[in-house]
């Protein structure tokens, strides 16, 4: 453990909430199914969004949803921006030193 951060499989994790024993028993215990979706972005990108968006496609029974592929892009310097703001003002994490 270094700098306020647990390292779990070359992930650096805020070392508040995480004990890496807990983290490999659910990695090696849990199970993808079939109907299971996974979303993968990068922090304050618009995930909430996405995740909505999901939902609403799911509720309505279209069995096609799956095959579709949905993109979700931002300006990275946005998501830069938006996370550093965000990060800044957490209690669980190491706060950014500077923007530059």
């Amino acid at each position: 453990m270094s700098c306020g951060y647990l390292w779990f499989e070359e992930i650096p994790l805020p070392a508040v909430d995480f004990i890496s024993e807990h983290l490999r028993e659910d990695c090696e215990s849990f199970v993808f199914k079939d109907e299971d979706v996974l979303i993968l972005t990068y922090p304050k990108s618009g995930t909430n969004w996405l995740i909505e968006i999901l939902c609403l496609i799911c509720s309505k029974g279209d069995p096609k949803w799956i095959q579709s592929v949905i993109y979700l892009i931002r300006n990275p310097r946005d998501v830069l921006v938006s996370g550093y703001l965000y990060w800044s003002t957490s209690n669980f994490i190491k706060k950014p030193e500077s923007l530059e």
